[in-house]
């Protein structure tokens, strides 16, 4: 697979409105924005905006793995896209000492869009957050602070501005006993253009709600098709599939998180919908 990256240089004149943005984003590739925010005073870090080819990566959740190796004197922690295996991110991890933060290249330029705007964007339910070993956490007050700097970014409010996810990341390069000064909070923003080939007849007219959803999805068919589905979690695996029976799946079983749900008919026409469960 091969990785596509572009810095925005400190010479990029702004305009005024957002069209002239739109080249940023990429068709029939995975678009990741990554934004790094200190950990301590949560100020900006850096950003970059990376391409890569992973044609099977889920349309609206980040399929993504992690590779941590656990530090006895030197240790590290990637983050990979799942199935391609792409890394969007590396860094070293030291036993009371100093690792290095290596991949995606941080830029500090804030010449637009990476330029702050006067508001942020409220924390979206949908946001997974990983602790310093790469194990699922709660989202907190530290982690919400943090996002309101990175989501105060221009490049970030046009990403969200359609179907995008967010990963949420804390890495710090010293364990042993942590030193908040070189840690940092990581954020990942997914954005699947390969939904861009898809035409109007490849698509599936279906709605499902609630969403979020605590016991049941309800799956509304107006043309009574039968239905396989596959529920697939955060880290690209399927979780429950089978044929649907009725209108409605139970998802009660499932742990509480985001999820992916695919619904295809006979003819091969689909439909993915990112949804939470409660």
């Amino acid at each position: 697979m091969r990785l596509i990256y572009i810095q925005i240089l400190a010479f990029f004149v702004p305009i005024f409105g957002t069209a002239q943005f739109d080249t940023l984003f990429l068709p029939n590739k995975i678009n990741l924005l990554t934004v790094a925010v200190d950990y301590e005073d949560y100020s900006f870090s850096g950003a970059s905006l990376n391409y890569y080819d992973c044609e099977d990566c889920t349309l609206d959740s980040l399929p993504f793995g992690t590779n941590y190796v656990v530090p006895g004197d030197f240790g590290s922690m990637s983050l990979y896209l799942n199935p391609s295996t792409e890394v969007f991110f590396s860094g070293t991890i030291v036993w009371m000492g100093l690792g290095q933060q290596s991949h995606p290249q941080l830029s500090s330029n804030t010449a637009p869009p990476f330029d702050a705007l006067p508001t942020s964007l409220a924390v979206p339910s949908f946001m997974s957050c990983l602790d310093i070993n790469g194990a699922p956490m709660a989202s907190n007050s530290q982690t919400d602070l943090a996002w309101e700097t990175a989501s105060s970014l221009q490049i970030v409010q046009l990403i969200a501005a359609n179907d995008y996810d967010v990963l949420c990341y804390l890495y710090a390069p010293t364990v042993g006993m942590f030193d908040p000064g070189p840690a940092k909070w990581f954020f990942f923003f997914y954005k699947n253009n390969f939904s861009a080939a898809l035409s109007e007849n490849q698509l599936l007219d279906v709605n499902v709600y609630p969403n979020p959803a605590e016991d049941h999805l309800f799956i509304q068919n107006e043309l009574s098709e039968q239905l396989s589905y596959k529920v697939i979690n955060i880290h690209g695996a399927v979780v429950s599939s089978g044929q649907l029976e009725g209108n409605q799946l139970g998802v009660d079983q499932l742990d509480a998180g985001v999820y992916l749900l695919e619904l295809i008919n006979q003819t091969g026409k689909s439909k993915k919908v990112k949804w939470f469960k409660r």
